[in-house]
């Protein structure tokens, strides 16, 4: 083509890739980065459940032997250590 000052190639921005951030999900529901959610009580886990929804509840007994239980959001991994 002939060179005309007036025509513009490629001028704005092109970004290539999509995850550019932390905090994304992806389609199958898991998270862009790794998210990890301690005790609310040191203790003994005496009791993991599922509920319907996925949620996972975990149920951790103290050295008085108070009960607390904790909600875990559905499609998070459970890992105890």
């Amino acid at each position: 083509p002939d060179k005309n000052q007036d025509v513009k190639y490629l001028t704005y921005p092109f970004y290539a890739g999509g995850n550019r951030g932390r905090g994304q999900v992806y389609p199958t529901g898991e998270k862009s980065n790794i998210n990890a959610f301690g005790a609310t009580q040191a203790g003994q886990i005496t009791d993991i459940t599922t509920t319907e929804k996925g949620e996972s509840v975990i149920t951790i007994v103290n050295s008085d032997g108070a009960k607390t239980s904790q909600t875990l959001s559905a499609g998070l991994k459970l890992l105890v250590n």
